[in-house]
């Protein structure tokens, strides 16, 4: 079995999108309860954002904001993921009792969506909110960052035509965020539906609405080094090495740049955080076959990959296989290994054979037996 030295493994399923939850909402001039932190897990990062907007009367309303990212088919395995039991927390409590106060309203329609809640439920938070603007003006709509919310939501479930019903106006939008929040997911909108080179311009699009879109910078560079491109994954990824899930991404990208040492260093930081982390076990296992030959390794990596349960069913047969492959290399290795040692001994062997057998070799000597006199003029005896 021949597998071509730039295979990797990119778990291509895991496709970034911007979760955006409503947080410390309150009037202008409320202190935040502690409670309402965002739900982040314990090992996530994230970064905050502050927004301020007026209402109708003119009133003013901040809410703190915080990203996160998370995959449309397995966010646990991102370094950015929320805790779904603490997001239904969340919901349950800024959707209890139908809060009149539109950031609590809209606190509850992100943490519902993190929480897994039904587009069927969200709609309905929704339209409370919507109910709400209209009166106070009958031309107010929800906030766009509540559209952004429902369009995603549809993503996540696969209704992508109720998703782009939502993305589409927010294209538009006047906040770069919003806006590249809204182009990104159509970006993911366009890989689900296998057209890839729209996704990598709406990735390169929602980077021109914010060149420090995280989420774009991901996807742009994940989609890059699965078609191969190096050099733009690189550029993508390379400024976010404070993310333990780019570094797992970074392992293929410094292997195809024969930097397997330096790809090896990585694997042991990350696994030492993420010691279970599935696809980073996958990406070292590759690079310690390919990069580093170092067999024992690979399996190692490889069949702790395999212990561990969820991923999705080909990462299983995909490691497998890889296995397998390794194996075959193994075995002719360790042929090619004993072919050349045996013809190493043979020749050896031969050598000495035929050094033994060769006579010695005699100097002229003249009838007396010894080496014939010269004399001072160079000349021999007559």
């Amino acid at each position: 079995m021949r597998i071509s030295r730039t295979i990797l493994f990119l778990p291509a399923q895991l496709l970034i999108v911007l979760l955006l939850p409503w947080v410390h909402a309150g009037c202008s001039g409320d202190k935040p309860e502690k409670k309402s932190e965002e739900p982040v897990s314990s090992s996530a990062s994230a970064s905050g954002a502050a927004e301020t907007r007026e209402d109708s009367g003119g009133s003013s309303m901040t809410s703190e904001r915080r990203f996160l990212i998370n995959s449309v088919s397995n966010n646990g395995l991102t370094s950015r993921s929320i805790d779904k039991s603490r997001a239904a927390d969340l919901a349950g409590q800024y959707g209890s009792g139908r809060s009149k106060d539109i950031n609590t309203l809209a606190a509850a329609i992100a943490s519902g969506r993190l929480a897994g809640q039904s587009v069927n439920e969200l709609m309905a938070s929704a339209k409370a909110m919507a109910d709400l603007e209209m009166t106070k003006n009958i031309e107010r709509d929800i906030p766009e960052v509540v559209q952004l919310e429902l369009g995603l939501s549809g993503l996540n479930t696969g209704r992508l035509g109720f998703a782009e019903y939502w993305l589409d106006p927010l294209i538009k939008s006047k906040n770069a965020t919003i806006r590249a929040s809204a182009i990104n997911a159509k970006g993911v909108i366009a890989i689900r539906m296998g057209r890839i080179p729209e996704a990598v311009a709406m990735f390169r699009e929602a980077l021109s609405a914010n060149n420090e879109y995280r989420p774009a910078l991901m996807n742009l560079g994940f989609l890059a080094l699965q078609g191969g491109d190096v050099t733009t994954a690189k550029r993508a990824l390379g400024g976010m090495q404070d993310d333990w899930y780019v570094e797992s991404a970074l392992v293929s990208v410094l292997r195809l740049e024969g930097e397997s040492d330096k790809a090896d260093t990585i694997c042991e930081k990350v696994l030492s955080r993420r010691p279970r982390h599935k696809p980073t076990l996958i990406n070292c296992g590759i690079n310690a076959w390919q990069g580093k030959k170092d067999y024992k390794k690979a399996k190692d990596y490889l069949n702790k990959a395999l212990s561990v349960a969820g991923g999705l069913a080909v990462w299983d047969e995909k490691t497998g296989r890889l296995l397998g492959a390794i194996d075959t290399e193994e075995a002719r290795a360790a042929q090619l290994k004993a072919r050349k040692e045996d013809e190493e001994r043979k020749a050896k062997a031969e050598a000495a054979k035929a050094k033994s057998e060769a006579p010695a070799k005699e100097s002229p000597k003249d009838s007396a037996g010894e080496q014939p006199k010269q004399e001072a003029g160079g000349k021999g005896t007559e």
